[in-house]
């Protein structure tokens, strides 16, 4: 969902024999992005309610604030409680909708339910690299241009990531053998030919790389690293080696050329 919309949130419990549940019957607590909770609860409601050996409980709330919404069902059947938790993920822009674009998938086929809790991971790994995104309150404190540029990186990590498990529904484009006059060669031969075939999601991930080092403090960071930059940093016998006694030459002792060797030793 994106943020300010309102979301139904559908839960559904089976059984071998059938039972009936009614709303009262029913606990639903939801907890906020800033761990706070939404209050009120809001209303429940059962589908059918009557025995059946599948119930369906709804509720509806708005997501009023980025980030990964938990909802913790409490489910009384006969003398049991059962327990349950799911995770909605409120993103700024529509990262669900290109989630599906890429993966040619439906909200039917993928639904909120199954991928919310796949891009709310995907948002946290993001956060913990950089950081300087956690310093700055997370996916939640993100501001203009840098929300669009971090939910392009997250829905293009998040389809890289899950394409490979997804059913294949279009002709992907990826290269499954390549001919020339006579000679053949598949997909699986192409890590023996220098000019090796780029995958889709190889090319999804740089594209997300290039969004997400333009997110503003990512790109501060890797300024302010890029000047503390050593090219080369020798390390070798000095002058102090000699007038101790130790007349080692270079060929003689090890030689380290360090590349991107910044002073911090990052």
């Amino acid at each position: 969902m994106i943020v300010g919309e309102l979301l139904i949130a559908r839960h559904t419990e089976t059984a071998d024999t059938a039972f009936t549940l009614t709303a009262e019957e029913v606990a639903l607590s939801i907890t906020k992005p800033d761990g706070t909770s939404v209050s009120p609860s809001p209303a429940i409601s059962v589908d059918p309610g009557s025995s059946s050996t599948t119930q369906t409980m709804e509720a509806a709330f708005v997501g009023e604030i980025a980030g990964v919404y938990r909802l913790n069902w409490a489910v009384s059947i006969g003398s049991s409680v059962l327990e349950r938790q799911e995770v909605y993920f409120a993103s700024w822009t529509d990262v669900s909708g290109a989630v599906r674009r890429r993966l040619t998938e439906t909200a039917t086929t993928f639904p909120d339910a199954d991928l919310d809790p796949e891009l709310a991971w995907m948002a946290r790994e993001i956060v913990d690299r950089f950081p300087c995104l956690g310093a700055g309150g997370g996916y939640g404190g993100l501001t203009g241009l840098d929300q669009e540029r971090f939910d392009q990186a997250l829905g293009l990590l998040t389809a890289a990531k899950l394409r490979p498990s997804r059913v294949k529904r279009v002709p992907s484009g990826d290269v499954i053998e390549e001919k020339q006059g006579d000679e053949a060669r598949t997909f699986s031969d192409r890590a023996k030919y220098a000019r090796a075939t780029v995958t889709l999601e190889e090319s999804w991930a740089a594209e997300a790389a290039r969004a997400l080092t333009q997110v503003t403090c990512i790109k501060a960071a890797f300024a302010g690293r890029a000047a503390r930059i050593k090219p080369f940093l020798m390390v070798g016998p000095t002058r102090t080696d000699f007038e101790a006694g130790r007349p080692d030459t270079p060929l003689a002792t090890v030689l380290r050329i360090l590349d991107a060797t910044s002073d911090d030793g990052e």
